[in-house]
């Protein structure tokens, strides 16, 4: 696939990333959504975050993408109203968003079509990232922290990365997130594993994607009742 061909898809990808989670914010209710930001430490005054936008990001983030035990997320709730309508990659892009994985990546050299490699640094992993925001702010060598997703060939981020280092992972383990091979996956599934993080890196943020508002237009594969 040619570079231009890449970015155009690369594009559409991050357009649809941007309408489904609008939609499945749409689930979420906003008494959730301040305790998530209460959960992170940010001022909530009534009805209103007071927080950036990048922070609020973060908070969408996390109303979207993981849930109480015993609750569903709002990306899943999504996807039992999606039918198989025509447009094919926004069904692809749901399926991506629905296995996004919170990790720390490793920043790379660029990949030689467009993006960057980055390591896993958890799952010990080479990932191509295609990210534009990404590559203008994040050079070779930093250790960030965000969700991302699957996205055929490549990943793409799902909201903002913060930037982490050795000090942040040490005060992940002190607060009981030692991440060992045998519980790998049920602690970077744990939402309070994501919030810890947040909660420490949200002064140095790598890059941030718009945070979703109420949806506005739904991608076409979705059906058109809601509940």
């Amino acid at each position: 696939m040619e570079k231009d061909e890449l970015l155009t898809r690369y594009r559409a990808i991050r357009r649809l990333i941007g309408q489904w989670q609008a939609v499945a914010l749409d689930t979420v209710p906003t008494s959730a959504v301040r305790e998530q930001a209460k959960r992170l430490g940010l001022l909530v005054e009534g009805m209103s975050i007071v927080a950036s936008a990048t922070e609020r990001n973060l908070v969408v983030d996390l109303a979207i993408h993981t849930a109480k035990e015993g609750r569903s997320r709002a990306i899943d709730r999504i996807a039992k109203r999606a039918t198989e309508g025509e447009d094919m990659l926004a069904s692809q892009v749901l399926d991506g968003l629905r296995a996004a994985r919170f990790t720390g990546l490793l920043v790379g050299e660029p990949h030689e079509a467009a993006g960057v490699w980055v390591e896993d640094v958890y799952r010990r992993t080479r990932l191509w990232l295609l990210d534009e925001m990404l590559a203008q702010t994040a050079p070779p060598g930093i250790l960030m922290a965000g969700r991302f997703a699957p996205m055929g060939e490549f990943w793409v981020g799902c909201s903002a990365a913060v930037q982490i280092d050795e000090t942040t992972i040490e005060a992940i383990r002190r607060r009981g997130f030692g991440v060992r091979a045998r519980d790998l996956d049920a602690v970077l599934s744990d939402r309070r594993f994501a919030e810890a993080i947040f909660q420490i890196g949200t002064s140095c943020f790598i890059r941030s994607m718009s945070a979703p508002q109420k949806a506005s237009a739904a991608p076409r594969c979705l059906a058109s009742t809601r509940t």
